[in-house]
């Protein structure tokens, strides 16, 4: 059966404000006691109630759109891939380096973020720092075993001065990222996803956070309605090895089972380099990727 989730936040003042709602975002449910679980108004974060499913509505709905690619129910089975992560003690160091003259990076106005002085951002669009070296490139091992992140660290996604903090971040399936705000201004966190379901909510209090977890890799880009400078971009990926290049391209992964693997490197702007690597029980040889400016 289908579903519709929607919430409501209940503010200090006595107003209603519908924080969330997936938008025609439909999944089923696998028997009839997790529905009945799920009905009635449950406290979530001590800030928001999860409202009754409409059960009778989304119903129709399913039979309405099934056949024609089922619009709206645009979240897939999970990945089977429920065994923990198996770690081993390689690690894979190197660094993302972006050759020639890199675009300028403008400064994005956000003065009207908050009533305190917001701190100066720049856009990340292409992120060149020490030695050309290359930021916010995911990068991971593709043929390594899938597993379920469920029991690793949690993930933050910050708001800082009206800019999502990091712009790029990493996840495992299973993995819980925690979005919140350091911001006291109201945020909406919105991403479409064709993999996980799309899902829009808000966050319009400082301190406030979500905790989401994902069943399946894909790339997500994340952004603010009210706010439309802000963005990021999620990567939720099948297994734990992988990382985010810094500020001057450099990059570890760590825990890798010793073996032969290809290593994955991805800039939302700038496209994939791929590259076969084999990974000893200790370090080996720093690895170098290159991108190249866009055409």
């Amino acid at each position: 059966m289908c579903q519709i989730d929607a919430s409501v936040d209940l503010r200090s003042d006595g107003r209603v404000f519908f924080g969330e709602m997936n938008t025609m975002n439909l999944w089923y449910t696998e028997s009839k006691e997790e529905l009945g679980a799920s009905r009635g108004p449950v406290v979530n974060d001590g800030k928001r109630l999860r409202v009754g499913r409409i059960a009778f509505v989304c119903r129709v709905l399913c039979f309405a759109i099934a056949g024609v690619a089922m619009i709206g129910c645009d979240q897939k089975p999970p990945v089977d891939a429920s065994a923990p992560p198996v770690f081993g003690e390689g690690k894979v160091e190197g660094v993302v380096k972006f050759p020639g003259t890199p675009p300028e990076r403008r400064f994005l106005d956000n003065s009207n973020c908050h009533t305190q002085m917001p701190k100066a951002i720049q856009e990340r669009t292409i992120v060149v720092g020490a030695d050309q070296g290359l930021a916010d490139v995911v990068l991971w091992l593709a043929d390594a075993p899938a597993s379920n992140g469920a029991s690793r660290p949690r993930v933050m996604l910050d708001q800082i001065d009206c800019e999502y903090v990091p712009h790029v971040v990493a996840v495992q399936v299973g993995q819980t990222l925690r979005v919140t705000t350091s911001d006291e201004v109201f945020h909406n966190t919105h991403y479409n996803s064709f993999e996980n379901g799309s899902l829009n909510f808000g966050l319009p209090n400082r301190g406030d956070f979500r905790d989401l977890q994902f069943r399946n890799p894909e790339f997500l880009r994340v952004r603010c309605d009210v706010h439309p400078w802000m963005s990021a971009q999620v990567a939720v990926l099948p297994n734990p090895f992988f990382a985010v290049s810094n500020e001057d391209g450099k990059f570890t992964i760590e825990g890798v089972p010793p073996g032969e693997y290809t290593l994955v490197a991805r800039h939302d702007m700038l496209g994939e380099r791929r590259t076969k690597i084999t990974v000893g029980a200790s370090a080996g040889e720093a690895v170098l990727m290159e991108f190249a400016a866009p055409d």
